[in-house]
């Protein structure tokens, strides 16, 4: 039953690239529509991001208002940083499902990447209201990230803790109160939630330069080597990286 379906599906893709066919209704398109936008958000999924806004612009033509197909090419051309094109599509989105609680954290998240940083939150916080919305742990985190671009520790802090608290593996959550807590001068702290994070997530180069932060403050030579090994070497295009090399040249590590 599930091949005959996908066939049909295809077929009528196939249909609808022709000219006036008996396929091209609106329920049809509609349909169409629907199937090139699930197709997109699965080439989104595997890094594709050529053939899926291929799938989504064509998705939209089948059906300008598709809501979910103007909201992952707004997602699609946020992570290809063509932020105008995304602002548009996430507009359209908005005005086409005003109430859809994942579209409100995903434009939070892109508000916060243009510096709206108080608008954000009031999207944020939409979001976090639906009493239905399973992800509030990620909408907290969002939060804390956008609220630490902004410069606002204490807010930061707290919806990092907020985000714990209800889902005490939140990577980013774990990150961030290491930072935190080391720029507070709280060692032992940040130590303990480096190794939490590491618990779930794996080196990043913002944790190889956190270990070596902390390697250093402890005076630990041995770690303060296999991690610059391991930032240079994994990611060596990284901002961490460029400060270490930075750092050894001027020989303060």
């Amino acid at each position: 039953m599930k091949t005959l379906i996908v066939t049909a599906m295809l077929t009528l893709v196939v249909l609808l690239g022709g000219c006036a066919t008996a396929s091209d209704t609106p329920e049809n398109l509609r349909k169409a529509s629907s199937y090139n936008t699930e197709l997109g958000l699965g080439y989104m999924r595997q890094g594709k991001f050529d053939v899926a806004l291929k799938k989504l612009q064509t998705a939209l033509k089948q059906d300008p208002y598709n809501g979910e197909a103007h909201q992952y090419i707004a997602v699609l051309y946020q992570t290809l940083g063509e932020r105008n094109k995304a602002g548009e599509h996430y507009a359209q989105a908005l005005e086409l499902m005003p109430d859809h609680v994942v579209l409100k954290n995903n434009y939070g998240v892109y508000l916060c990447s243009t510096g709206r940083y108080d608008e954000s939150r009031k999207y944020f916080r939409e979001a976090l209201s639906d009493p239905l919305y399973k992800n509030k742990p990620q909408v907290y985190e969002n939060i804390g990230i956008c609220a630490l671009e902004q410069g606002n520790v204490r807010l930061a802090e707290e919806n990092f803790q907020n985000a714990l608290a209800m889902a005490p593996r939140s990577a980013k959550s774990l990150l961030g109160m290491a930072g935190l807590k080391f720029d507070e001068g709280k060692f032992r702290a940040a130590r303990d939630y480096l190794y939490q994070y590491l618990q779930v997530a794996p080196q990043t180069p913002a944790s190889l330069w956190l270990g070596i932060l902390l390697a250093k403050q402890a005076g630990n030579e041995n770690r303060i080597a296999s991690y610059s090994i391991l930032l240079k070497g994994k990611f060596p295009r990284s901002e961490e990286a460029a400060k270490l090399k930075r750092m050894e040249a001027a020989g303060k590590i």
